[in-house]
């Protein structure tokens, strides 16, 4: 699978600031993979979230698949991991 830059920001863009959440031990990551191109020219992506929260940081990782073509882009599935 190829791994993708998942943010990028046109030229003059402002980034916002990222917020901080109350309970959220840290900042969750993720990771977006390109996993097939169909024969009609559509890209399937599996987008891997993780997250923590709680006291006692609780690790929550979801996975969702994606599909975007001419038309748009549409989700696929999803799953807790």
């Amino acid at each position: 699978a190829q791994h993708l830059l998942a943010r990028r920001e046109p030229a003059g863009v402002a980034v916002p600031e990222v917020a901080v959440l109350p309970g959220v031990a840290e900042a969750p990551r993720f990771m977006i993979e390109a996993v097939t191109v169909r024969a009609d020219e559509s890209v399937v992506f599996r987008v891997t979230a993780r997250g923590t929260a709680g006291p006692r940081g609780a690790v929550v990782l979801l996975q969702s698949t994606y599909v975007l073509d001419a038309s748009g882009g549409a989700r696929l599935s999803w799953r807790e991991l």
